[in-house]
């Protein structure tokens, strides 16, 4: 390559800030150019050439596009990749993926992400079976769980039985503190049925004490616990 060319290379890379590794590589790509404007035009080449300026500015511009991708589709520094962060199920049924596992960082958009699918693990999961630090589902497990059949979580509430730190269930519910429109064991238990050390109901049986008239429900209806209440 003649000097002049390998000058036109230099003033280039001076304009252009950034690392040298990066910088080592716009050499090889910006030599592989001007080597081809020269095959092509031979002598005349340089005039086919553009101003370094607007050279360097457009590598620049091409830089400030490559980081910004970068920040969208990698994972940011909070979050270190180990092993299996995000994992969709090709298979659907009624267009919902079989399984999605997610730490609640989306690579293809850079943004947070909820766990939906049949089985739905992320921290914010929603799914028929779901678990996550909020999860909703048929059946869920969570920090926050929100449940149709059954609900198991520090905060638990479910339309069918919940068990949690609290626990709200209609048919029953136990945790340290159990509301129920059905039965209710816990510390506190309030339901039709409640059984605990403080208890609101129609029938209840407080634990310590042994009081209570929650045997007669039992007696007519699960005959088969009432060894519990000797």
């Amino acid at each position: 390559m003649l000097a002049q060319y390998k000058n036109y290379i230099e003033e280039v890379l001076e304009i252009i800030e950034t690392d040298p590794k990066t910088k080592e590589k716009i050499r090889q790509s910006l030599t592989e150019h001007v080597d081809a404007i020269v095959e092509r035009y031979g002598s005349l080449a340089s005039s086919y050439l553009d101003e370094p300026e607007k050279v360097a500015m457009e590598f620049m511009d091409n830089l400030k596009t490559d980081n910004v991708q970068k920040d969208v589709y990698e994972y940011p520094w909070w979050l270190k990749k180990r092993g299996i962060h995000r994992k969709i199920s090709k298979k659907k049924i009624l267009n919902i993926p079989l399984y999605h596992i997610t730490d609640g960082y989306n690579p293809e958009t850079g943004e947070f992400e909820v766990a939906k699918g049949f089985f739905a693990i992320g921290p914010v999961a929603l799914g028929v079976v779901s678990c996550g630090g909020a999860a909703t589902g048929i059946i869920s497990f969570g920090g926050i769980s929100l449940g149709l059949l059954l609900s198991l979580g520090g905060v638990s509430v479910a339309l069918g039985g919940a068990i949690g730190g609290f626990a709200m269930g209609g048919l029953f519910a136990l945790g340290g503190a159990a509301i129920s429109y059905g039965l209710a064991f816990g510390g506190y238990a309030s339901g039709h049925v409640a059984i605990g050390d403080v208890t609101e109901g129609k029938y209840f049986f407080h634990i310590k004490t042994g009081e209570g008239n929650a045997i007669e429900w039992f007696k007519r209806y699960m005959p088969y616990l009432t060894r519990y209440f000797k």
